[in-house]
């Protein structure tokens, strides 16, 4: 039901799949999800909307100067051939910087530690950041709407990652430090 909401949806029912196949091992389920998302994506841009449209699907505003190509295909060639130039496209503007330091700043910057789920917002942050329509970049409009969500799961994941480190952290405290902090000795 998702999918029907926003174009970008799918890419974001994408990585999910990715996630439960890559991350939670469940091949069957992960699979099922990528291969769904993935064929529903290319039917999306490439049939209905360019159908109501009365024309091609030109979401991806992809400035070709910037040497990343024109379309998701292009990109994804980009991001694995010559990642570096679409980290440089993405972090050129400081008004793009800006907005993602504020998006994951809203969230104390929490989803960055649990790398698993950030990731899942790869394709909105690429749709969003690297192409060429400014009004993409400001914090304002519907273009949050998609990452918030998947940037508030990824601050409770986070979150527990934090604890998972702080009780593996103690656990490996020589007992002498351990006998210190519990007598509670103020100096």
């Amino acid at each position: 039901i998702g999918m029907a909401t926003k174009e970008d949806v799918p890419l974001i029912t994408f990585m999910i799949g990715l996630y439960i196949f890559l991350v939670l091992r469940k091949r069957k389920i992960g699979l099922a999800s990528i291969l769904i998302s993935g064929i529903y994506y290319w039917v999306l841009t490439t049939r209905i909307i360019p159908y109501f449209k009365g024309g091609p699907f030109n979401y991806e505003q992809f400035d070709p100067s910037l040497q990343i190509g024109t379309t998701t295909g292009d990109l994804i060639l980009a991001a694995i051939t010559r990642p570096w130039v679409v980290l440089k496209v993405l972090v050129t503007r400081a008004l793009k910087v800006k907005t993602m330091a504020n998006l994951v700043g809203s969230y104390a910057f929490l989803p960055l530690l649990s790398p698993a789920t950030f990731a899942l917002s790869a394709p909105i942050f690429a749709g969003r950041f690297l192409n060429s329509l400014t009004q993409r970049w400001l914090i304002r409009f519907q273009y949050s709407a998609s990452i918030n969500p998947i940037l508030a799961v990824g601050t409770i994941l986070g979150i527990e990652n934090v604890l998972k480190f702080k009780s593996r952290f103690e656990e490996r405290l020589p007992s002498f430090v351990k006998k210190i902090r519990s007598s509670q000795i103020i100096v």
